[in-house]
């Protein structure tokens, strides 16, 4: 399959792996919502137990798909393509179509194949279930669960972490977008995000 990739220079660091960091660690059911990334032993999302994080309190989960900080990273692949013909055969009702692609972005990866769950709702949360992990740590997430309330119809709170989070007196908040870098903060030209739902 091809890919195009991004490739980073000795001084400047891929920001998605932060393998060197202990701030960040491999999410598993975030927040109640998200996607199993460490109990589904997946190969497409290798993960390491890496003593702990900053804090002290908990574990440090390093994904190991990036094996370094200044590993490439995926920004558009035949991979992706199959994903997006998924989708479309699906949007058209034609089930076939739709597992046949996913199915070979699997069997590229050296997987086996998933049969069908069955129900329209199940086979799109197989769809985003595919890409998540396939396209793990490549920046298509966030846009993916915006994607799942706008087009899918579904309510944030089901594809949104929610509740409390895991260090004490913290809690998820109700954004699904990403917040203003700090740097902008004071540029005048800034009035803040037009769109702070889905």
């Amino acid at each position: 399959e091809w890919a195009y990739k991004v490739y980073f220079g000795s001084a400047q660091w891929n920001s998605i792996t932060t393998n060197s960091e202990t701030r960040f660690s491999l999410s598993d059911h975030e927040g109640g919502t998200g996607l199993p990334f460490r109990s589904a032993q997946d190969p497409r999302v290798p993960w390491i137990e890496n003593g702990m994080g900053t804090a002290g309190s908990s574990p440090l989960f390093t994904q190991r798909k990036f094996a370094s900080n200044n590993s490439p990273v995926t920004l558009a692949s035949g991979l992706e393509a199959r994903y997006i013909e998924a989708e479309s055969a699906l949007s058209q009702g034609n089930v076939t179509e739709f597992l046949g692609y996913l199915n070979e972005v699997r069997a590229a990866l050296g997987m086996d194949p998933v049969e069908d769950p069955g129900s329209p709702e199940a086979r799109v949360d197989l769809l985003f279930y595919e890409r998540g992990f396939t396209l793990f740590g490549e920046g298509h997430r966030l846009g993916d669960l915006r994607r799942l309330v706008r087009q899918y119809g579904r309510n944030p709170e089901e594809v949104f972490p929610t509740g409390a989070y895991h260090l004490a007196g913290f809690s998820y908040g109700s954004d699904v977008n990403l917040d203003l870098p700090y740097a902008e903060t004071d540029n005048p030209n800034v009035v803040g995000c037009l769109d702070r739902g889905a």
